[in-house]
């Protein structure tokens, strides 16, 4: 019988021949469980090999590192079954009601739990997390690790750590078989980030890190899981509150009045009071005494819990009202006006508390408009009562029979220019009687405001003070015209006053130019000649100087020529210094520094006095460091291409100078008589050959020294990426390593050979069923040179060790085959059932297919399990255009195939579809 199994192939090559599926893993994504959710790993046997719903241990990296790796995970971790403190194998563990993960040097692996948040926020984690396993025994084993909670939204991208509930395992040694025993449990909660509120999908993951020591890891486990949410964000979650939506009902919420089970405690409104309410329509905080009442625990809005009010429409009327006289029962008490007196009121017309008039009687005050007297005289005028003060106003104010009574008259006179002085004839008043009447008289003019007995006497020809002289007592002074207003008047022009110097006169008369106001004596006599002080000299007071050219304009005048005397200060290019020695060049001067260029730039008769001479070394490399034997003398600094240093042992290569970095050039390049120093050698550990079986890899280490990089060779190509003291050889071929120092030095280490032996084909059947209602058998892969051991749940089963095996009890079977070559391989498991009453005894072969792994780089394993008895078959492979790329003949044995495919350097890696 001829097979023909055909397989699309996807090309995933990037790039001219760049192989990229490498990167691609295959990972399980559990199932979202819906919240809330728990997991105490009861219903979870301890020979259980399969994971609760909804979680998943991947592998997230090769190995623990002293950082909590956020990546994406990069495969799955089978669930070792019936594990214990004793089990040190890297990946993840039933720990017998709790499953756990263990770190190794080759595997990181994650505890991973996926939720559906969908309607849901403020998800909350509670777990308890332990150590199983612990190595720790302060010597060679001192490891301490460190586990937390991370969270990624989705199925793909990194994963975010959860800080806050990190957990460290303890120091207590526990490796016993068959020990599950937790040490240092712990119980962790926290509240997942909003970013993980209302999605899909939420995965959160455990897992480890070191934190100190070395030797073995610890084994972590987790159990009682409880994920529930807050909705409302009142600190209850779903299970507890009553009602999620909303934040103040809660078990921890104070009961009250409003028809709802506020604390979840069962009942409504429980716990309260309840009281009659009856209605206070009018407000006064009294009751109606014939509303109905209506029995509340809270306070009814409009209501009191009494009904005494005998007129509930009328604020005023109630128990504790005052009673008036107005023929009502204002008190509630039956009785209308009891207990008020009468009083006798009189008319106020006038408003001003005082009566008039006769007397009518009232039970109570009526108010404004009435009087308990009738004393008013006047009662149409307000300001006429007996509670008034007498004014001068010619009425009888105060009601005590008489008008102006006890008011004291003056004598006022006419003041008709308003001066405060009086004339004429006296008149009596009670008050003052206003403009124009004054008490004082003695005013000789009251038509003028100027003139009266306490005015000054001035310089104008009148009376002013009314003392019968005119400009008595006052002083006639000479002045002289002050034409030019310099404060010094012209003798020739005068006037004669009483009253001051007028405008344009002054009292002094010694101005010799009254036209000019820079001339009168006192002034400074200026170079202008002119007699400016008026002392009949000119230019008297002016200072002359001797000035000399300045041609060059640095303020130093020519010492060859004589001066030029000036009252004033001359224009340019004059000044008073005549010190210069070169007057054409503006940098030769007295005040210049002398500077190093063969001149006296400082006029002292010197040449490059002052000035240090120094010797400079070319520096023809430009490295800073100069030739001993290549010289120069200057007094102005290092010239252009020369230093002041003479160490260079090499002035024509830039890269050797003292305290330079050694490289591998065949050059002294930090001058210590040494060449390339820094040579380095390569070597690879282990040696030689290496044989490895399929599937499985060894570790190529090279030397080490300080600050070496490293780049790995594959039969002599570049391993992109291998550029790590260590190299993780899993193929066939001649590895080789460079050794680069620090200096550029490098070596390229001799090859070690790595042999791959092949693995075993490794399929099992049961070609009469798997259910005990018939005698089952199970069989494996067959080759005269296989040996054969049979497990069930992962345990070995003394004395199976043929292809053969006829199992008896129910249970998962696996067979580890093992070739000549010592190389292994474990089958997929085949699980054997127990018989059950009317059950089908009828057997049904299953055929299966398998093909991994998925995506390859080069090689990929298929295998198939047939209802056939041939003995060969054919296998083709196909790439997504329909060529064939791989054709081979293959042997069927009992009815199982298991080929191990190597593809050819033309065939590209990627998925297999």
């Amino acid at each position: 019988m001829k097979l023909f199994y055909q397989s699309t192939f996807r090309n995933l090559a990037i790039g001219c021949a760049m192989l990229v599926s490498a990167s691609i893993f295959a990972q399980t994504n559990p199932t979202p469980q819906s919240i809330p959710y728990t997991q105490n790993f009861s219903g979870l046997l301890h020979t259980s090999t399969t994971y609760p719903a909804g979680w998943q241990i991947w592998k997230v990296s090769s190995a623990a590192t002293n950082t909590y790796v956020t990546g994406t995970p990069t495969g799955d971790q089978a669930l070792i079954a019936s594990s214990s403190a004793s089990n040190n194998t890297g990946g993840g563990h039933n720990y017998n009601g709790k499953i756990g993960e263990l770190a190794s040097g080759s595997t990181n692996p994650g505890i991973a739990l996926a939720l559906v948040t969908t309607g849901s926020n403020n998800i909350k984690v509670t777990y308890d997390i332990m150590v199983i396993r612990n190595p720790y025994d302060g010597t060679s084993n001192t490891r301490i690790n460190e586990a937390t909670l991370q969270y990624r939204v989705g199925v793909a991208g990194s994963f975010v750590t959860l800080t806050g509930i990190e957990y460290q395992s303890g120091t207590t040694l526990q490796t016993g078989s068959g020990v599950t025993t937790p040490q240092n449990s712990q119980t962790k909660s926290i509240t997942l980030p909003a970013a993980c509120d209302n999605q899909p999908t939420v995965q959160i993951r455990w897992i480890t890190k070191d934190v100190t020591g070395v030797g073995s890891r610890p084994s972590f486990a987790v159990d009682n899981i409880s994920i529930d949410f807050d909705n409302d964000n009142d600190t209850y979650v779903s299970t507890v509150d009553c009602n999620d939506a909303n934040s103040s009902i809660n078990p921890g919420a104070t009961e009250i009045c409003n028809g709802i089970d506020d604390n979840c405690a069962g009942g409504i409104d429980n716990g309260l009071t309840f009281l009659n309410y009856y209605t206070d329509a009018d407000g006064d905080g009294f009751g109606s005494a014939v509303a109905s009442p209506v029995n509340s625990c809270a306070p009814v809005a409009g209501s009191v819990t009494n009904n005494t009010d005998c007129n509930d429409g009328n604020a005023a009327i109630n128990p504790v009202a005052a009673e008036t006289c107005n023929f009502i029962d204002d008190d509630c008490d039956g009785t209308p006006d009891d207990g008020v007196s009468y009083l006798a009121v009189y008319d106020d017309l006038d408003l001003d508390t005082y009566g008039a008039g006769l007397a009518a009687n009232y039970c109570t005050f009526p108010g404004a408009g009435y009087s308990l007297n009738a004393d008013d005289c006047d009662d149409t005028n307000a300001a006429i009562n007996p509670g008034e003060t007498e004014i001068c106003n010619g009425i009888d104010d105060d009601c005590v029979g008489g008008f102006d009574d006890g008011l004291v008259f003056l004598d006022y006179y006419n003041d008709l220019d308003g001066d405060g002085y009086g004339q004429g004839a006296a008149f009596g008043f009670c008050s003052d009687p206003g403009s124009p009447f004054v008490l004082v008289t003695g005013d000789c003019n009251d038509a003028d405001i100027n003139i009266n007995p306490a005015a000054t006497e001035i310089c104008d020809g009148i009376d002013n003070n009314c003392d019968g002289g005119i400009d008595e007592g006052l002083t006639f002074d000479t002045y002289y015209a002050d034409a030019d207003g310099d404060g010094h008047g012209n003798i020739a022009v005068t006037t004669t006053t009483c009253d001051g110097a007028p405008f344009g006169y002054v009292s002094s008369s010694d101005d010799c130019d009254d036209s000019d106001n820079t001339i009168y004596p006192g002034v400074i006599d200026l170079c202008n000649g002119i007699d400016n002080d008026c002392d009949g000299n000119i230019d008297d007071d002016a200072l002359f100087t001797t000035y000399y050219l300045d041609n060059d304009g640095d303020a130093y005048g020519d010492n060859l020529v004589a001066g030029t005397t000036f009252c004033y200060v001359p224009a340019a290019p004059y000044v008073t210094d005549n010190t210069d020695c070169n007057d054409l060049d503006i940098n030769i001067n007295p005040g210049e520094v002398e500077i190093c260029n063969g001149v006296d730039e400082n006029c002292d008769g010197l040449i490059d006095e002052g000035l240090t001479f120094d010797i400079y070394f070319a520096d023809t490399d430009a490295d800073t460091y100069g030739d001993s034997f290549n010289t120069t003398t200057t007094c102005d600094g290092a010239p252009f291409g020369y230093v002041s240093d003479n160490t260079d042992c090499d002035d024509t290569q830039s890269t050797v100078f003292p305290g330079g970095i050694e490289i591998c050039d065949g050059l002294d390049n930090n001058c210590d008589g040494n060449t390339d120093e820094g040579t380095v050698s390569a070597s690879i550990t282990p040696a030689g050959t290496v044989q490895i079986c399929r599937g499985t890899s060894t570790t190529l280490t090279a030397n080490a020294g300080v600050g070496y990089t490293y780049q790995w060779f594959k039969n002599g190509n570049i391993i992109i990426g291998a550029v790590s003291s260590s190299f993780i050889a899993t193929k066939a071929a001649n590895y080789q390593v460079q050794v680069n120092s620090p200096e550029g030095c490098f070596a390229l280490s001799s090859p070690t050979t790595v042999s791959v032996l092949a693995s075993p084909n490794a399929n099992i059947s049961a070609p009469n069923g798997t259910s005990l209602c018939t005698s089952v058998k199970l069989k494996a892969s067959y080759d005269a040179t296989y040996t054969w051991q049979w497990r069930n749940a992962g345990v070995p089963i003394p004395g199976a060790t043929s292809y053969l095996y006829f199992p008896t009890t129910p249970g998962s079977y696996t067979c580890t085959v093992t070739g000549a070559t010592g190389c292994s391989r474990t089958s997929a498991a085949i699980v054997v059932t127990a018989c059950k009453e009317g059950e089908l005894t009828e057997t049904t072969i299953t055929e299966t297919f398998d093909m991994f792994p998925n995506p390859t780089e080069s090689e990929f394993v298929i295998e198939l399990s047939l209802n056939t008895t041939a003995e060969t078959g054919t296998v083709q492979l196909f790439n997504i255009m329909g060529e064939a790329v791989y054709t081979n003949s293959v042997a069927v044995n009992n009815g199982n195939i298991s080929e191990s495919i190597e593809l050819n350097d033309s065939v590209p890696a990627g998925m297999y579809i």
